[in-house]
């Protein structure tokens, strides 16, 4: 069985990716990355893309602005049976996909950030209609009021002892308000 962690990023996440692949050195499974370009930015819907061409059978998504705490979460991710979440279906795409369920679905064209976000609702609800994930903390994406700056961006932050996520857009204005590469989107 194929197995790996894919993590889609940006140039402008750069200093985020490093956070991360310094959390996961010596990680055993492999590590594949999804890079989008100024040209091209299908956000974190192209990672899931990619493990489905490259017929990943599983793999754990893992955005750039995620740090791993401890690694024991990977393991936890690949031992359960099925689909698994951090919570509220894929929310920030933070997930174990299956390469059998993403075979039953098409994986949409994204272009913006208001495509990843909305997608990010529509397709992990036709994902979770054939599989739902077990979800491994139930209420990990309970809203917090703690915030940090971190890499020249205000982030809300939701973390256990096992994974921290900087999350720079958690509110639907910041989607609406999101000044993307390609200039703002309204």
């Amino acid at each position: 069985m194929k197995k790996a962690i894919i993590i889609p990023t940006h140039e402008r996440g750069a200093l985020f990716l490093n956070d991360l692949l310094e959390s996961l050195q010596g990680c055993k499974y492999p590590i594949i990355i999804h890079y989008n370009t100024n040209e091209r930015n299908e956000f974190e819907m192209g990672a899931v893309r990619i493990g489905k061409e490259l017929e990943i059978d599983e793999f754990i998504l893992l955005p750039d602005s995620v740090v791993i705490k401890d690694q024991v979460i990977l393991d936890m991710f690949f031992e359960q049976e099925g689909s698994v979440s951090l919570d509220l279906h894929y929310l920030s795409y933070v997930g174990k996909y299956r390469l059998e369920i993403l075979n039953q679905l098409n994986v949409p064209d994204v272009r913006t950030k208001k495509d990843a976000w909305k997608q990010e609702f529509d397709f992990h609800n036709e994902y979770c209609m054939i599989e739902a994930p077990l979800k491994l903390f139930p209420g990990f994406w309970n809203h917090t009021d703690i915030y940090e700056e971190k890499h020249g961006r205000k982030n809300l932050i939701n973390e256990n002892d096992y994974i921290i996520k900087y999350k720079g857009c958690w509110t639907a204005d910041h989607i609406y308000n999101y000044e993307g590469i390609h200039g703002k989107e309204n």
